[in-house]
């Protein structure tokens, strides 16, 4: 992937973020990260925080 070996720094083009419950200081979570698609100049993945 072209995007990984340049000398520049990956750039953001597009956030969202949805909030269903702020987590807690001290609490236990794990993140769950999944890449989606990926070309020469862009990568699609998705961030998912669950708690207990």
């Amino acid at each position: 992937m072209d995007l990984f070996f340049r000398k520049g720094m990956p750039v953001i083009a597009k956030q969202n973020m949805q909030y269903e419950k702020p987590l807690k200081i001290f609490n236990k979570f794990y993140a769950i990260m999944d890449l989606h698609d990926w070309d020469k100049k862009t990568f699609h993945m998705t961030h998912e925080f669950y708690y207990w």
